[in-house]
Parts: C-alpha cells; sequence; structure tokens
C-alpha cells in the first residue's frame, strides 16, 4: 500500500518534493493531475494519509476506489501533527530542503490549480 515507504515522523526523503494529502475530497484529482503526470519522476513523492485510519481501512479504500496513489495509514495522527492541530491541511508540498513551500486547508479548483504550479515550478 505504502510502496516500501517507511512511514514515521521521518519517512520525508532529502533532495524530494513531496506532496502530502490528509484528505479524500481532491483525491481523484489529485491521481488524475499529479500522480499519473509526476509519479515516475525521480524528484517526486507523494504520500497520502488516513487519518486516524488503520491499514486494513485504507487498504480497503483505495481497493474501492480504484486509485493506484501511495497512500498510508496515520492512525494516531502522527504524520497530521506535524503540520496541523484543529484544521486539515489537505495538501502539503515540502520541498527539496524539507521546508514546506505550499500549504492549502481546503479544496477548490482554483487552489488546485495553484497546487500544480507550485509543484511544476518545484520540479524544474
Amino acid at each position: 500500500m505504502n510502496r516500501g515507504i517507511q512511514i514515521s515522523t521521518s519517512f520525508f526523503f532529502p533532495g524530494l518534493i513531496t506532496i502530502t494529502n490528509f484528505d479524500n475530497e481532491e483525491l481523484p484529482v489529485l491521481q488524475k493531475n499529479i500522480w499519473d503526470k509526476y509519479r515516475n519522476n525521480p524528484a517526486f513523492q507523494l504520500i497520502i494519509l488516513g487519518r486516524e485510519h488503520n491499514e486494513k481501512e485504507v487498504s480497503d479504500f483505495v481497493k474501492t476506489k480504484k486509485f493506484t496513489m501511495p497512500f498510508a495509514p496515520d492512525p494516531n495522527r502522527d504524520i497530521y501533527k506535524l503540520y496541523a492541530t484543529q484544521f486539515i491541511p489537505r495538501n502539503v508540498i515540502i520541498g527539496k530542503n524539507g521546508k514546506i513551500i505550499f500549504q492549502s486547508k481546503g479544496y477548490t479548483g482554483e487552489e488546485f490549480k495553484q497546487i500544480e504550479e507550485v509543484l511544476a515550478k518545484a520540479l524544474k
């Protein structure tokens, strides 16, 4: 399910642009516009976390929705706690230096376009 990525508070790999997603509203667009486009880019990493869900719940969700993106459980909010305490930052883009370069707190088509632009620029 997580394609060999050890999920912990240190799962980000130096030198990679990482998108972390904590919510499922925009997942079909994330699959089509981000994952399908960049999944073979060696400088890109995507991790979708099932906040407050265990491995079986996440696995069942992925199978039902037929996603091919990497998912991982975050049952105790260990990763989520690194980015928020109250609201769900639905997408976080982490730069090659490990610092957040973009964070969203909701989903609109306009905001997702901004995610795409930030990611394209970071991967140049």
